[in-house]
């Protein structure tokens, strides 16, 4: 429990806080804020801690009709359950005002690619907690405690605050790139909000204010259509722009698109994720960037994981993007040394040039299906897990690459030289997984190992001959 005249201070701490944001608003007079911190000073040392945090259901009413909650440090609780309750919750929100004064909060960057291109365009900051006993920990792990204090407004002005310092070092050591940032609802809609976001852009006059990008959930851009829309179109007269972020989860409609006018549409990972197995995905993100085409949107994907799934959006007319394929969120510090040693995947470099067709999507998911079987595998080996078989193991043509290679490989690719290969090595591939996992049932590891050696090396060799066929593909579309 924290010491009876910290817990003061700490109060003190936030009327201060409060002082200065609702005089800047408008809201209330500093005189008033004056009167409470006054009376905090007066305190008996017959009030508890838990006391001291309780919440209050007096509300101050303004002409406008605001209402405002304020901390009712001085309302006892009607019983010691609730009182001890509302302490546990309170202390929580309190360690988050300590660890935001006492520097426990970091910005990680996590980069945007244009694939197509093999270019950084841009990095999304990502609050973490570095807990001095629990270690990094995520957003989502204690930012929701704090979403409806005034808390969170404090949190999203040091973010804003962190990230456009961050952006000012790396463009003097002459590094230009944008940098994505996530607001809360309650900050955005703060009426204040406008007048301290050009202050903080006035506290970086060299800074182009197009590098500060803010990030906003669809279910909020739509909440309040005509609000949020005027918001969008004064931060982007200062230069901001907008991105719609999960879009495709909330309420999606071409009346609401039409009417936000943010720069950049996010597809949720949600929908990244199951691309490569969920058909109904696929056509979800088809939709995304079709209306983001329609109203001249930008529209980047996250939560790519595999250099596949990076390739079929680039197929679907996504270049943007960003994952752990890509990179996790990097500190400050090691951002400018990844972004000039980052490399494209290989993959996406092969098609950068190309002129896509869409029905050439299922042989890659062909070929990443198989090659996600061959790893569930190797993994069955490797960790002496018996008792594993599919009737797919030794029958070919019912696993999902030979469905494709038997069907729509023969159709369309049949008359390409080396075609005819692929389908032998994948008929040998069957037969040694289905030797080297009999072994590991039987419990014979040393050979099951054996075999599934051979069958990486199979694997390679026929990725191979598919990487030449895909050569010729890509010449026959230049």
């Amino acid at each position: 429990m924290l010491h009876w005249e910290r817990s003061i201070m700490t109060v003190q701490d936030r009327l201060i806080r409060i002082e200065k944001s609702l005089s800047l608003s408008g809201w209330i007079s500093p005189g008033d804020v004056r009167f409470l911190l006054d009376a905090v000073s007066d305190l008996r040392e017959n009030i508890s801690p838990g006391q001291l945090l309780l919440p209050s259901p007096i509300s101050m009413e303004t002409p406008e009709t605001f209402s405002i909650p304020l901390a009712g440090w001085l309302i006892p609780s009607e019983s010691n359950e609730a009182d001890e309750t509302s302490w546990q919750v309170n202390q929580s929100v309190e360690r988050i005002y300590q660890a935001l004064d006492g520097g426990e909060f970091h910005l990680y960057y996590q980069p945007k690619v244009n694939m197509r291109r093999g270019e950084v365009i841009g990095l999304e900051a990502l609050i973490r907690w570095k807990h001095p006993e629990f270690g990094l920990i995520p957003p989502l792990s204690f930012l929701p405690q704090v979403e409806e204090s005034s808390l969170i407004i404090d949190i999203g002005e040091w973010v804003l605050d962190t990230a456009l310092s961050q952006i000012d070092r790396w463009q003097k050591m002459g590094q230009m790139i944008p940098v994505s940032i996530n607001l809360s609802v309650n900050h955005l809609t703060h009426r204040a909000f406008l007048i301290r976001l050009k202050d903080a852009l006035s506290r970086y006059p060299q800074l182009p204010p197009h590098l500060i990008d803010i990030e906003i959930v669809e279910s909020v851009a739509i909440g309040d259509l005509k609000a949020m829309s005027q918001l969008m179109l004064e931060c982007q007269e200062m230069g901001v722009t907008f991105s719609i972020d999960d879009f495709g989860t909330g309420y999606s409609s071409l009346r609401y698109l039409k009417r936000l006018p943010s720069n950049t549409l996010k597809i949720d990972q949600s929908f990244v994720l199951g691309l490569l197995h969920d058909s109904g995905d696929m056509e979800l993100i088809k939709a995304v960037i079709a209306l983001a085409q329609v109203f001249h949107r930008s529209v980047i994907a996250e939560g790519v994981e595999s250099p596949e799934a990076g390739v079929v959006l680039m197929w679907l007319g996504c270049d943007l993007a960003q994952g752990f394929c890509i990179s996790r969120a990097l500190p400050g510090e090691d951002v400018r040394d990844w972004v000039r040693s980052y490399k494209p995947d290989p993959s996406w470099a092969l098609w950068s040039g190309v002129k896509f067709d869409l029905s050439d999507v299922p042989l890659l998911l062909a070929q990443y299906d198989h090659s996600v079987w061959v790893s569930r595998i190797i993994d069955q080996i490797q960790n002496s897990q018996s008792g594993f078989f599919e009737d797919e193991m030794g029958d070919h043509v019912v696993c999902r690459f030979g469905r494709w290679y038997s069907e729509d490989g023969v159709n369309k690719y049949g008359d390409f030289e080396g075609f005819s290969e692929i389908g032998k090595l994948h008929q040998e591939m069957h037969v040694i997984a289905e030797e080297a996992l009999c072994f590991l049932n039987s419990g014979n590891w040393d050979e099951a190992m054996v075999f599934g050696e051979k069958l990486v090396g199979l694997k390679e060799a026929l990725f191979s001959k598919l990487a030449n066929v895909l050569t010729a593909i890509r010449l026959s579309h230049v």
